[in-house]
């Protein structure tokens, strides 16, 4: 399944535990109905996903903030317990640097 996003930022820190590089995608669904209005939000709620491959990192750019660009998503057994299902990100689509593969 595609889903089509706007990019906001990518963020690169290092996971306590495990002193490893983490990653934070954060985007907004780009799409009229993702726009929210109740009490206590009101507009585009901002997205993120978590992965620990470099590559999205070292390949885009800050000229690529707030530009369209589509994640596949997959459903997949999960690491921790194989018996449960998890939708994965696999892939981001880019206008400018084409394919990235998160696998």
């Amino acid at each position: 399944m595609e889903v089509s996003v706007v990019f906001l930022n990518i963020l690169k820190y290092q996971d306590k535990e495990t002193k490893k590089d983490k990653y934070r995608f954060c985007y907004v669904l780009n799409d009229d109905k993702a726009k929210q209005e109740n009490d206590k939000f009101k507009g585009l709620a901002d997205n993120s996903f978590y992965f620990d491959n470099s590559k999205l990192f070292d390949t885009l750019t800050k000229e690529d903030s707030l530009t369209s660009m589509k994640l596949v998503v997959e459903n997949r057994p999960s690491k921790r317990n194989p018996l449960k299902s998890v939708m994965e990100v696999t892939k981001v689509i880019t206008k400018n640097h084409g394919s990235i593969d998160l696998l």
